[in-house]
């Protein structure tokens, strides 16, 4: 949960509700860029998270992540993000 809500608060969609794995939104395609994502929750991006280098892993598309948002936008629109 506390990387999803870093995700959220990055992409300015509100607070983390959930953060699903399994690929619960469907497998993506193409390379894996982020494995080991470790977050406190408090960081404002992703980037200020600890991260293994970008595109290694030992991972498939089969256990991406994602993350329910409450789709608080600034911008005053609700919706849900897919990341």
């Amino acid at each position: 949960m506390a990387d999803a809500q870093v995700l959220c608060r990055s992409l300015g969609c509100g607070p983390a509700l959930a953060a699903p794995g399994h690929a619960r939104f469907g497998p993506g395609a193409g390379p894996v860029w982020l494995d080991g994502t470790h977050c406190t929750g408090e960081e404002l991006t992703l980037a200020r998270c600890r991260l293994h280098t970008w595109g290694e892993h030992d991972c498939g598309h089969s256990e991406d992540a994602g993350a329910v948002c409450a789709g608080e936008r600034r911008t005053g629109e609700g919706g849900a993000v897919r990341a």
